[in-house]
């Protein structure tokens, strides 16, 4: 077994940086959002992904951050279930679905990781 000295680690870790931040850029959605589109959530929901009797209404907090008529980036945390985890089991996730509307059109965002630091975008495109 070769030894692993502190700087072939870094070389190692500096080496799959780059192919990090490719794989992240190409999962980036580009588009350019209508602020005056009246964006507006419709349904809010934290399930949990075991047990499918275990769901959360979070539309009034999701509103609550959400107030404009343009782009929103939710926060997809612990706030969406007042700081409950719905199932009690730290072990498992829960997942975060979000319906919103935009001038009238249905869209949907999710199911995304219930995570505390993570946010879901919500637009409405031109």
């Amino acid at each position: 077994m070769i030894p692993m000295t502190r700087e072939t680690i870094v070389k190692n870790w500096l080496g799959s940086v780059p192919l990090a931040l490719s794989i992240f850029a190409a999962t980036q959605v580009s588009y350019a959002a209508d602020p005056t589109a009246g964006l507006e959530i419709t349904s809010c929901k934290v399930f949990s992904e075991r047990d499918d009797k275990l769901v959360q209404d979070c539309a009034s907090v999701a509103r609550k951050s959400c107030p404009g008529p343009g782009t929103c980036e939710l926060p997809i945390g612990m706030n969406l279930t007042e700081g409950k985890d719905i199932d009690a089991n730290p072990e498992t996730w829960e997942l975060v679905k979000v319906e919103f509307s935009c001038k009238g059109i249905a869209h949907l965002n999710g199911p995304h990781y219930q995570n505390d630091h993570a946010t879901m975008t919500l637009a409405c495109q031109k």
